[in-house]
């Protein structure tokens, strides 16, 4: 994997890896700058890692049981870049493209 491009970066990205809880990856590497994929859960939403724009190996996942909750947090804040919605519910998928939650939307 890539490594990130300088020791500031490498720093911000590092500490943004404690808003939350470490589910997969976490690994890092001080003397290569290298920080594994990361999936962080449970982030507090007025962390950096909910507030800042990322720009590394790292994704939060928040966890909801509906997607009206999903929409209002969503709006509530600056529209993010992206926005990954895993779900088995194709209405769900579509929900999320129509209602514009984001540039664009994954899953």
């Amino acid at each position: 994997f890539a490594r990130i491009i300088n020791n500031n970066h490498y720093n911000r990205l590092k500490s943004l890896m404690s808003d939350g809880t470490v589910a997969v990856g976490g690994t890092t590497n001080d003397e290569t700058c290298y920080i594994a994929p990361t999936i962080i859960t449970n982030p507090p939403l007025d962390s950096k890692l909910m507030t800042d724009e990322i720009f590394g190996p790292i994704l939060p996942i928040l966890e909801y049981e509906d997607m009206s909750s999903v929409l209002k947090f969503i709006r509530s804040r600056q529209k993010p870049l992206v926005c990954y919605l895993f779900s088995s519910n194709a209405k769900t998928h579509r929900r999320g493209q129509e209602e514009g939650v984001s540039r664009n939307i994954g899953r």
